[in-house]
């Protein structure tokens, strides 16, 4: 992504944020143990392995394949969910937007669900550089860092 269509799409997703405003949706006192979604043109899924409404990990509803874990419960993710070969240990931060997405009604208002989902997003970006070197080492090498240069992924 060249920074000039890397600034357009945060542009935009920043627009979208505060077109959502403050506004965070009804959270559920039992939460959901799986919640599955489009992101961008990929399907996925955060699953709660401890059922204790935090997520646990992340990963790609089409190939089953794991693309962020926690330590503390990397040893309960089930074997027919193997790790991506590009997968990342999870932040905290990634944990505690990820979780929200498991609290969320069937009631819950389209943007309070886009909010969650952007700011989710937005986060990951701090992922990028390590993902790119690992999906095509040439390209990373020739883009170097630019793609977190403007924008480190903290709120």
């Amino acid at each position: 992504m060249s920074a000039r269509s890397y600034r357009y799409w945060l542009y935009w997703t920043f627009a979208s944020l505060l077109l959502a405003g403050c506004s965070t949706p009804q959270l559920t006192e039992q939460p959901n143990t799986l919640y599955c979604d489009r992101f961008m043109i990929y399907e996925m899924c955060a699953l709660d392995l401890t059922h204790n409404g935090e997520v646990d990990m992340l990963y790609f509803a089409d190939t089953l394949e794991t693309f962020m874990y926690w330590e503390d419960t990397s040893a309960l993710i089930p074997s027919d969910y193997p790790y991506h070969e590009c997968v990342q240990p999870g932040d905290e931060e990634i944990r505690k937007l990820g979780s929200r997405l498991l609290h969320i009604e069937e009631d819950t208002h389209g943007m309070q669900v886009s909010n969650i989902k952007t700011r989710l997003l937005l986060s990951y970006t701090r992922y990028m550089p390590e993902v790119k070197r690992c999906n095509n080492p040439e390209w990373a090498e020739a883009d170097g860092d630019q793609f977190t240069s403007d924008f480190d992924g903290k709120f």
